[in-house]
């Protein structure tokens, strides 16, 4: 147990390092890179244990990860070749199709509707501190990033953004874990409703 510390730990730092570097950035770039470096340290923490739904719930979340970076990355690019600027703070409402892309794909990383899909079957594979890290730890820089949009000039669409992110996390949050018998997956499903509720007190 003791022989395996100095490998939680160095990862545990990685990914604390990778969190606070994407929300302390102020450039689109620098919060992909962040994010990016985050979900490298996650991901042999995910393996811990090295059993195969542990191998199996990595691969999913290694792949929605990488889709939800595409999704980021792309709508960076977009703004960028249209306004020529990374800055995250410097948008108007001539953004709001990047905007778009870049909130779905945050949305994915964080497991909120309508992107939830993903998370009750991957967590249901993982062990508990997997899970904790999970529900929690990795939602703080997407949501970070999520909030960052309230300071620009799209308030109208950040509104009716938020209001049914949250209406819909806590619908199925509350009603997609009535039917579980597995805990893990419940837990899951309590995590998608919490965060809609988050998003919620965010307005």
């Amino acid at each position: 147990m003791y022989s395996s510390l100095p490998f939680s730990l160095s990862f545990l730092s990685l990914m604390a390092f990778g969190t606070l570097f994407s929300i302390s950035s102020s450039y689109w770039l620098g919060i992909w890179a962040g994010l990016e470096i985050n979900l490298i340290g996650f991901l042999p923490l995910l393996v811990y244990q090295k059993t195969m739904s542990e191998s199996e719930s990595a691969v999913k979340y290694f792949i929605i990860q990488a889709m939800g970076s595409s999704l980021l990355m792309f709508g960076s690019l977009l703004i960028y070749s249209l306004f020529f600027t990374w800055e995250i703070f410097d948008y108007t409402d001539k953004w709001v199709t990047g905007f778009m892309v870049i909130s779905m794909g945050l949305m994915m990383k964080m497991g909120v509707f309508p992107f939830y899909f993903w998370l009750p079957s991957v967590m249901a594979g993982l062990s508990w501190f997997s899970c904790l890290l999970l529900a929690t730890w990795q939602k703080v820089a997407p949501l970070f990033l999520m909030v960052s949009f309230l300071d620009g000039g799209l308030m109208y669409w950040i509104i009716i953004l938020f209001c049914l992110l949250s209406a819909g996390s806590s619908f199925v949050g509350g009603f997609g874990g009535m039917g579980q018998t597995q805990l893990r997956a419940l837990v899951a499903y309590s995590s998608i409703g919490h965060l809609g509720w988050m998003l919620f007190a965010i307005l």
